[in-house]
């Protein structure tokens, strides 16, 4: 579940989806999440890498996540 602040929505993901955000949490590239996520379920990396760009890219739509630009 995620919960935007601001507005009051609230958001629901799958097992997946928080494997993701637990990555990108921890710094991790989405390129080993992929990996990671590829080797335990049996897909393809280049379609978990895919889906994984556009749950990334839907949370930063609804603006649950923001990247950060490094100096």
């Amino acid at each position: 579940m995620f919960l935007h602040v601001g507005s009051g929505s609230v958001f629901s993901s799958n097992c997946v989806g928080a494997r993701i955000w637990r990555g990108l949490r921890d710094y991790a590239s989405l390129e080993t999440i992929a990996a990671d996520i590829s080797g335990e379920y049996g897909i393809p990396r280049e379609q978990v890498h895919q889906d994984a760009a556009g749950f990334v890219a839907d949370l930063e739509a609804k603006g649950l996540l923001a990247r950060h630009m490094g100096s």
